[in-house]
């Protein structure tokens, strides 16, 4: 309800100031937000799990939806919103939050390295490996990140590549790259206690990213986007009470985003047709 008033709002803005000129969402000073859903397919990882009572790593694990029992990667729908500004005209920088899950799928896990004897009384992992096998089938070991949130700061070019006399039809391709911060919500099987969900600033990101702006009645418009997204995590904690255990992994995927948004100025503008906030 609240996105169909505002979507409203917007509309009734654009009539109601409509001017002489044509408004061009490339326009510098113009801003925009936007709201999407996205799929993912992420490539397999190897994840190390360090600790003063352990150093393993699983090999080339394959990672998917939570709760999920193949063994191969799935997509995942994810929700994404992103509010941005034209800091020149065609050149667009912009705060992106994007939230997704993941987590290992029933497997054969890859093992190597040590468990200190005595310290791992839940998952059933072998005390020492050397790329052994364990079916998890007959282990209690799992690991969950529920929540994944990136924020990423992005710079993007955009560049018209259709457009109607009066602009009432317009193509756009955007493209561009970003990084930024990654906060983490997991839970993982292990050790000698039931860990509860642990929260933690894991890591950072960086993606590129490249897709067609399709802009309708100036001012509202459906972006495809296409990216690629490398995700470090560098501390993924596994107790809260002890510091020195955590995981670490650098996660690859591909992400597909369908964005619905609206381009307007906060500006009161005689020379834009532009909603004005």
């Amino acid at each position: 309800m609240n996105q169909l008033t505002f979507l409203i709002g917007v509309l009734i803005s654009t009539i109601s100031f409509s001017q002489s000129s044509i408004f061009n969402s490339a326009f510098k000073g113009n801003s925009f937000v936007q709201i999407g859903s996205s799929l993912h397919y992420m490539t397999p990882s190897t994840l190390h799990f360090t600790g003063n009572n352990f150093d393993f790593s699983l090999n080339h694990s394959v990672l998917s939806n939570k709760g999920s029992t193949t063994s191969q990667p799935l997509l995942r729908q994810a929700l994404s919103v992103e509010f941005g500004h034209n800091i020149r005209r065609g050149v667009l920088l912009s705060l992106n939050w994007d939230q997704m899950g993941y987590g290992l799928t029933n497997q054969v896990l890859k093992v190597t390295g040590n468990i200190t004897p005595g310290i791992d009384n839940l998952s059933g992992l072998p005390a020492t490996s050397n790329n052994t096998f364990v079916s998890m089938d007959t282990i209690g070991f799992t690991f969950n990140v529920g929540r994944s949130n990136r924020v990423t700061l992005q710079a993007n070019l955009c560049q018209n590549l259709f457009r109607t006399a009066k602009r009432g039809f317009v193509i756009n391709a955007v493209y561009g790259l970003g990084a930024g911060i990654v906060h983490s919500t997991s839970t993982t099987t292990f050790g000698s206690a039931l860990q509860p969900n642990i929260k933690s600033l894991s890591g950072f990101s960086v993606a590129a990213n490249a897709g067609l702006r399709f802009e309708f009645l100036r001012h509202f418009y459906v972006l495809t986007n296409l990216s690629g997204v490398i995700l470090s995590n560098q501390n993924l904690r596994l107790d809260v009470s002890d510091g020195s255990q955590s995981v670490k992994g650098t996660l690859g995927y591909g992400q597909a985003t369908v964005f619905v948004g609206s381009v307007f100025s906060f500006k009161n503008r005689k020379s834009c047709d532009c909603p004005k906030f």
